[in-house]
């Protein structure tokens, strides 16, 4: 894989792209930390675009490494394909079970193992290396700032510029 090719699918997200929730919360329930993060349709897209670009092809392969009273833990191999060599990336990811059961501990351990072999090829790597942040709340415990407002502040200090 060449360095453009590794450089495209690292490429910052756009703010529209991005999602944050709600880390921890303060004591004083006025703020919360903000955590980033991309879904997995979004990375596919990500994967799509750099591949069809650069004339490669990816598959992923999803393996339900052990299921226990407590967890569930997938692992996931992504593979990208160009000019007749193919490159692995893989990780896992575990979910614990809950009131909603192995289904929804499974999806969750699944898209998990996703986003973590796509962050092995530098997808949305630098989301975890976003500064700590406190956004203030709003009465009804939601972040006071809509989310493109929070991501933008966040990617300046990053010194991300898209």
């Amino acid at each position: 894989m060449t360095k453009e090719f590794l450089e495209a699918l690292a490429k910052p997200f756009a703010i529209d792209e991005v999602a944050i929730r709600i880390g921890q919360k303060m004591k004083d329930g006025e703020s919360a930390s903000v955590f980033l993060y991309v879904d997995v349709p979004t990375i596919e897209r990500r994967l799509d675009t750099v591949c069809v670009q650069f004339g490669a092809d990816w598959e992923t392969r999803k393996e339900i490494v052990s299921v226990s009273e407590r967890s569930v833990v997938v692992k996931c191999a992504i593979t990208i394909h160009e000019g007749g060599k193919s490159l692995t990336r893989e990780d896992f990811g575990e979910e614990v079970l809950s009131k909603d059961g192995a289904t929804e501990a499974y999806k969750s351990a699944s898209s998990d193992s996703f986003k973590r072999a796509a962050r092995a090829f530098g997808v949305g790597r630098y989301l975890a290396f976003a500064p700590f942040f406190l956004a203030k709340l709003n009465d009804k415990g939601r972040f006071a700032k809509t989310d493109a407002v929070i991501i933008a502040e966040i990617y300046r200090r990053m010194n991300i510029t898209l």
